[in-house]
């Protein structure tokens, strides 16, 4: 199942990097017009949204560089090392912050479990020392990435522009409406599915923020299934992490008998 998803998104991201190369027709008007990346190029692949492509190839990447370590046959981690680089280099050029966010979280979580699944073979020493050094190397590694190069930079200052940035601004206003939504109907919400929130946004939406949903997921859940709905999507993702752990533990287990018989 994850090589079918992994062999259907590389199309997608190559794709995107051709867009990337011989441009691509705005669908929208994806950029700040008054910031330094006015013009440039974000590219959408066939999602036809930038922000959308960034979501989608971001497992990609993460369940191809797991794959590099996982598949046997060089042929096999070269066509997954293909994977890694083409995704992320489209997840870059598709200037997503949320994108660029999940992808560097993601990557420091698979850091984590490789560290962990590797450390029962490293001396005591650099077990304790292990994941502190992957911490601050993660962290320097962001660190200099956003320095050096300029339209990382850009995109990671107008995280903290606030309204000075029209898409911050565009979703503030829409976020201020949305939580109006949830105080109204706290309990069970107003009802999932766009169908619904397209009905009972207008009468809260700001004047010219016309929108298609809360562009913030646990605002979405929150609005659309209420607390009920929220408190149900965090024991889920409670449970997902738990048995998430519990299978990496036992599948570690099982490779250290396997290891040291």
């Amino acid at each position: 199942m994850i090589a079918s998803y992994l062999l259907a998104a590389l199309p997608v991201g190559v794709y995107g990097v051709r867009q990337w190369i011989f441009g691509a027709k705005a669908l929208a008007t994806w950029v700040d017009a008054e910031s330094a990346l006015a013009g440039t190029t974000r590219v959408y692949s066939y999602l036809g949204n930038p922000n959308l492509l960034a979501a989608y190839l971001v497992p990609a990447v993460i369940f191809s560089m797991a794959a590099f370590f996982a598949w046997k046959r060089w042929s096999l981690k070269a066509l997954a090392l293909t994977m890694t680089l083409v995704n992320t280099y489209c997840i870059y050029r598709t200037y997503s912050r949320g994108g660029w966010l999940a992808l560097a979280m993601a990557g420091f979580v698979l850091l984590l479990l490789l560290v962990h699944w590797w450390s029962v073979q490293l001396p005591r020493l650099w077990r304790r020392l292990a994941i502190p050094i992957v911490l601050g190397v993660s962290v320097a590694v962001v660190a200099v990435a956003v320095v050096q190069v300029e339209p990382l930079r850009e995109r990671v200052a107008s995280i903290f522009a606030g309204r000075e940035d029209s898409s911050n601004n565009f979703r503030l206003n829409v976020w201020a409406a949305v939580q109006e939504m949830i105080r109204d109907r706290p309990i069970l919400g107003i009802g999932p599915g766009n169908d619904a929130f397209n009905k009972v946004y207008p009468q809260y939406q700001r004047a010219g923020y016309t929108a298609l949903s809360a562009y913030s997921i646990f605002l979405e859940i929150l609005v659309e299934t209420g607390i009920v709905g929220m408190g149900c999507f965090l024991w889920l993702l409670l449970v997902t992490v738990n048995q998430g752990w519990l299978g990496v533990q036992r599948l570690r287990r099982v490779a250290i008998a396997k290891v040291f018989g």
